[in-house]
């Protein structure tokens, strides 16, 4: 039985049920691995009771308060524990946290490197003693993968890390049970979800394009979930004062924690809207592609892997919310996504199902 360790002392209980959390716990429970994930205590990790259920966690002694420190003593304690060790982020201290977990294991530890990245990736080089040091390091990972297509294309093509980069893109898990989607589920609804009002997250442009489109579209509604921040709220307020025929046909839930609850909202969506000004490999596409939402999305590195270069979706430029209304104009008077919940949803179970994306990561496991 191979022994697996995820690394991310950060991890809150939300990071289980994404990558952080799920792809030690696919390859236990599809795969035999014996999984475990180490981080500081930073929440009370209920998720470990059913949607992870088999995935261990063990925490991470703060004896500096320091991530870097905390964890290389971590791994001088428990590193003969594992067989192979998974970090997150290009980042100085996971390069050498893997290095350190090798030697310990004396060259017999295998580590993987999931990059997670974003637009970030664009400005990293290596370049004098410092670069050589990286190189040096990135050399001695057994595996490294990002999420995009785009990522994946600019790393190995200019030789980026100066070595190969394996697409693994994220995914989604059903628990082994299958909700087939079908389009005469769908009602007139956009959906997004995220951090509402958040900078990131630009959750203003898709209001003011809908409320363009509302216009001419009477009978659409816009469904906004997620945690309100709170400098966001007098948008909220001035946005219904200067709109009030808007007041029942644009809804903010606030945050839903009840994971049913918030599937039922992916479940009825005709279209999933995703306005961010940057993103790695955002969550809420998988979820949208798992229940069949026509997606259309900002110019996002993500958007076109998820839209299967625009069959299943559409892309507008960033921070354009004339555009964003022009497209969801389009998209509805050509009733684009009619028929296609079915179509949509069979594409993520083919593209992005979590079995499927740790049965790859197993085999280059066994490999590497």
């Amino acid at each position: 039985m191979k022994r697996f360790l995820t690394v991310f002392p950060s991890a809150e209980n939300v990071h289980l049920i994404k990558d952080v959390g799920m792809v030690p716990y696919i390859l236990h429970r599809e795969f035999g691995y014996a999984s475990t994930l180490a981080c500081y205590k930073n929440d009370q990790y209920s998720y470990l009771n059913k949607e992870v259920n088999g995935l261990k966690i063990v925490y991470i002694k703060k004896i500096f308060n320091n991530p870097f420190l905390d964890v290389l003593i971590f791994l001088l304690w428990n590193a003969r524990k594992y067989d192979v060790m998974q970090v997150y982020h290009l980042m100085r201290a996971q390069l050498i946290w893997c290095y350190v977990f090798r030697l310990l294991r004396f060259g017999k530890g295998k580590t993987h490197l999931k990059l997670d990245t974003g637009d970030s990736i664009y400005r990293f080089k290596m370049s004098g003693i410092t670069g050589k040091f990286v190189a040096f390091l990135l050399s001695r990972i057994d595996l490294i993968s990002v999420e995009t297509m785009e990522f994946f294309e600019y790393l190995n093509a200019g030789n980026i890390l100066g070595r190969p980069v394996i697409y693994i893109p994220n995914g989604f898990d059903d628990g082994g049970t299958r909700d087939s989607i079908r389009s005469d589920q769908k009602e007139n609804k956009i959906l997004t979800v995220g951090r509402i009002g958040s900078y990131q997250k630009a959750t203003e442009i898709l209001c003011q394009a809908f409320k363009i489109f509302a216009e001419n579209n009477a009978i659409w509604e816009l469904q906004v979930v997620g945690p309100i921040e709170e400098e966001f709220k007098s948008f909220i307020n001035t946005y219904f004062d200067e709109n009030p025929g808007l007041k029942g046909r644009v809804t903010f839930t606030g945050a839903i924690q009840d994971r049913k609850q918030l599937e039922d909202y992916y479940k009825t969506a005709k279209i999933f809207a995703l306005t961010s000004r940057s993103e790695g490999f955002p969550l809420v596409f998988l979820e949208a592609l798992k229940f069949g939402c026509y997606i259309i999305s900002s110019d996002v590195p993500a958007a076109s892997d998820i839209i299967g270069r625009n069959k299943y979706g559409a892309i507008f430029p960033i921070d354009d919310y004339i555009a964003l209304s022009k497209q969801l104009t389009d998209t509805v008077q050509h009733q684009k996504f009619e028929g296609l919940a079915e179509a949509i949803q069979n594409y993520g179970y083919e593209r992005f199902y979590w079995s499927e994306i740790c049965r790859k990561l197993d085999q280059l496991i066994q490999v590497k």
